[in-house]
């Protein structure tokens, strides 16, 4: 299993997250630009409540990228379960 390190301007991303829910914010929106590792830090987010005893909802509208986030989940240990059409 592959360790999760985020890279420095993902922690900027994470930190601004967290800033949000510490001062009372609980939807918080989160965008990222093309190239910028979305799948990896879903799936450091997931980890990190899994650790936590909670759940993380993943949404993607392409079957490619289904395949592509439970394989990422998959190599972190992360629990997943799939629900797609066909």
């Amino acid at each position: 299993m592959s360790e999760l390190v985020l890279r420095p301007r993902q922690v900027t991303g994470r930190d601004l997250v967290h800033e949000q829910w510490r001062v009372g914010n609980r939807l918080v929106l989160y965008v990222c630009p093309t190239g910028s590792g979305k799948r990896f830090q879903a799936v450091w987010w997931a980890k990190k409540a899994q650790d936590q005893g909670r759940v993380t909802l993943i949404v993607t509208h392409r079957r490619i990228l289904v395949k592509q986030m439970y394989d990422e989940l998959h190599r972190f240990g992360v629990k997943y379960g799939v629900m797609m059409s066909g």
